[in-house]
Order: C-alpha cells, then sequence, then structure tokens
C-alpha cells in the first residue's frame, strides 16, 4: 500500500486494478481468468447528475448472483460552473466533450461493491484508508485475508472500472443536450441572449468561482486543458465585464496670474480730497438732472 496515494483518482485505480488482476490463476482471487465470467448488465446514470454518482450492476455467469457497484465523482458539482463559462465561450460541442472526457477519466473517486469478497479480502478497508470507499467506512482490517494490504478491488469493481473508462467519452458526449437545457442555450442563439440576462458582477463572480475551483481539484491536467481552450475564447466574456477605459481629461491650461501693481503714492491732501468729493457729488446731480429730463418726455 506504500505506492498509493491519497484519494484514489478513477484511471489511477484502473491501472492499479489490472495489475491486481493481471495473472491467470484459474477462478481464484485475483485471476485475470474472472474477465470471462463478469458482465456488466446495467448502468444508472440517473444519479450522476443528481449527485455524481453512477450505479453498477454485474452478474457472475457462474454462481447467477448479482451485486451493485456505485462509482462517485467526488467534486462533480463544482465542474458546473466551469462548463457553464465552456458554453459561454461558444466552444463546439467536441472541445467541451473532450473537457468533460478529461475530467471523468482523472476525477478522484470512491467506489464500493456490495459483494462479501469486497469487504472480507481487504478492498473495503484499504479504500477507507486513502479516502476513496462510498457509504460507510471499514475500519477492521483483513488481518488474514489481505495480511499485505494490497487489495484495492474485487473482481466485480475490477470489471466495472474498465467498463466505465471504456465508455466515459460516449457518457461524456451524452452530457451535452442536458446541460444546454439546463443553462437554457439550447437554440444558436440562446449562448448571446443569456449573456444578456447576466449581470456584469454576475459574470465576474463565477469566472472567479471558477477560478477557485480549478485550483481546488488539483488537476493539472484538467486545468492546463481548460486554459488552451479558453485561451482566445475568454477574451470575448473579460471584454464583455470589464468597462472601457475613458480618455484622460487634458488638464486646463492655466494663465499666468498677473502681479498687481502697488498703487501709487500720490500724497493727497486733504483740500485735494474734498475738490474729489465735490467733483463726484456735481456728476451726481447732472445725471439726476438728465434722468428727470428723460422721464418728462416719456411722461408727455
Amino acid at each position: 500500500m506504500s505506492n498509493i496515494v491519497l484519494a484514489a483518482k478513477i484511471d489511477y485505480l484502473r491501472n492499479y486494478a489490472n495489475n491486481q488482476f493481471n495473472e491467470n490463476k484459474g477462478l481464484r482471487l485475483n485471476s485475470k481468468d474472472w474477465k470471462s465470467f463478469v458482465s456488466v448488465k446495467k448502468k444508472d446514470f440517473y444519479s450522476f447528475l443528481r449527485n455524481g454518482t453512477i450505479v453498477f450492476t454485474t452478474k457472475s455467469d457462474i454462481s447467477g448472483k448479482s451485486y451493485n457497484q456505485p462509482i462517485k465523482l467526488k467534486n462533480f458539482k463544482k465542474i458546473e460552473s466551469i462548463l457553464f463559462i465552456l458554453f459561454l465561450c461558444k466552444l463546439p460541442d467536441n472541445k467541451i466533450v473532450e473537457f468533460l472526457n478529461t475530467y471523468m477519466s482523472t476525477e478522484d473517486i470512491r467506489a464500493r461493491c456490495t459483494c462479501p469478497a469486497f469487504l472480507y479480502y481487504g478492498a473495503a478497508y484499504n479504500l477507507t484508508q486513502i479516502d476513496s470507499i462510498y457509504g460507510p467506512e471499514e475500519n477492521r482490517p483483513p488481518v488474514e485475508k489481505d495480511k499485505a494490504r494490497k487489495n484495492l478491488v474485487c473482481k466485480h469493481l475490477w470489471i466495472v472500472i474498465n467498463d466505465y473508462m471504456t465508455h466515459v467519452n460516449t457518457f461524456a458526449s451524452g452530457l451535452i443536450p442536458y446541460y444546454k437545457r439546463f443553462f437554457g442555450i439550447q437554440s444558436p442563439t440562446g449562448v448571446d441572449r443569456l449573456k444578456k440576462q447576466i449581470r456584469k458582477k454576475e459574470l465576474i463572480k463565477i469566472l472567479e468561482q471558477v477560478y477557485k475551483q480549478l485550483k481546488e481539484l488539483k488537476n493539472s491536467k484538467l486545468e492546463n486543458l481548460y486554459n488552451d481552450l479558453t485561451r482566445n475564447t475568454i477574451k470575448e466574456l473579460q471584454d464583455y465585464i470589464t468597462p472601457s477605459i475613458p480618455e484622460p481629461i487634458k488638464p486646463v491650461e492655466e494663465k499666468p496670474i498677473q502681479k498687481e501693481e502697488p498703487m501709487e503714492d500720490n500724497n493727497f491732501d486733504e483740500d485735494d480730497i474734498n475738490e474729489m468729493i465735490d467733483n463726484a457729488g456735481a456728476l451726481s446731480a447732472r445725471r439726476e438732472a438728465r434722468k428727470r429730463k428723460l422721464l418728462g418726455a416719456v411722461k408727455k
């Protein structure tokens, strides 16, 4: 178990399971020979749209018994806001399918099988230790059946994980019509209409949330793909939410303030001042006489 990372990703778990069942041992534990005798009979995708869980049903051709294998993508709900931005960027469906396919092939999962071997041969306990058990945890180590703590899957879960990875692209393609209805963009003009309905503050919040969630997923392959897909198309959204910057206002050219010349000291004496007062009074008297003359002419 020393080579097992905390929280198994679906692609890691498939590779580990194939290694666990890589030898032909007859119909014994961890034998490759079981592949021909266990078949996938049912896949319930309805719960996937609600909580990211797909419930498989397998049947053993030897015993005739059927068991269920739920597989849950841990962070499925976080992917929806990212898909929303990809649709707003007007990416073609095949590019969005590529993103979904990458996510669903590399995401952390929780898994379980209802068969007795899953519990008694150590898979339930070992998956609990790496936070990848679906449902109740199992804290009782398999002292006798799996002393090396190396069994992560039973034969049913081994078959299911490989079946899932084989059909993940088809399943991702089937999600596109659902999300177009979910986001209300079925028509060719749906994206433009949706953008007009979204407030700029809301769009900024969604973009910030997408950036945060990509970091929380801790999936460099997915983050790099998102950046590649939106490198050219994201600019349109950024222009949409960023107001145009007005040209700077040119400062008004100020005229230099002319300094007032100091008043000359004319050294007026008292007689000069009295004369100026008399002249001002005479001027006022003449103006008053002229005003009365004009008023008299108007009255006539």
